[in-house]
């Protein structure tokens, strides 16, 4: 009679506690989640300005280009030069938001990169309002706009990286080791080391 009673109680204690334990995963699952998902509504929001700028300064370098080989302006480098300052002010507004979002630190420290990259971007743009409109300082601050873009596209790039590993929805133990596997093929396939020749293969010189 004691030994039933006893397995009875322990059994419902078992449960109890089995209970419990999966209550508490699914509540720190959304605790995460809710912690995340700002995180990746701001980051997103600074992928989508990044990619409008990039377009927006690709259009003013093509028409302050086009301005270098003419002997006046051109219609259409004003509407160039607005679409960037519209673009430019929309990537930092996105910034603005990851400043007041982004509390991870591994993220915020690869916003801050990117930031920095925008920075330069806004002092070249700016010193175009101010320098004469020569064809060779177009040149030069062309030039140094499309690397400090091409600086900024790198950046907000290991942004994704850093979120993506950062703050990715939370996954089951199963679907993370098969998402392992899946980039572990997908670098295998896509980015594979490049192939250098071993020392004495066919086409090296031997002195004799």
């Amino acid at each position: 009679m004691l030994g039933s009673i006893s397995t009875v109680i322990g059994g419902g204690i078992a449960g109890g506690v089995l209970t419990y334990g999966l209550t508490w995963l699914r509540e720190r699952r959304r605790l995460i989640d809710a912690y995340r998902a700002p995180h990746r509504e701001a980051i997103s929001v600074i992928i989508v300005a990044t990619h409008e700028l990039l377009a927006r300064e690709a259009d003013f370098r093509h028409a302050m280009n086009d301005l270098a080989n003419e002997s006046e302006g051109k219609p259409g480098t004003d509407q160039a030069r607005n679409h960037l300052d519209r673009a430019l002010l929309g990537l930092e507004r996105a910034f603005n938001v990851g400043r007041i979002t982004i509390v991870d630190s591994e993220c915020f420290e690869a916003m801050g990169t990117a930031y920095n990259e925008f920075t330069k971007i806004n002092t070249c743009f700016a010193e175009f309002e101010h320098m004469e409109q020569t064809p060779s300082n177009i040149g030069r601050v062309t030039g140094e706009l499309a690397a400090h873009t091409s600086q900024l596209h790198k950046a907000v790039a290991d942004l994704v990286v850093a979120g993506q590993r950062r703050v990715s929805p939370v996954q089951s133990w199963l679907n993370k080791r098969r998402r392992e596997n899946v980039r572990k093929r997908l670098d295998a396939e896509y980015f594979k080391p490049p192939q250098h020749d071993a020392p004495g293969a066919a086409g090296t010189e031997h002195k004799t």
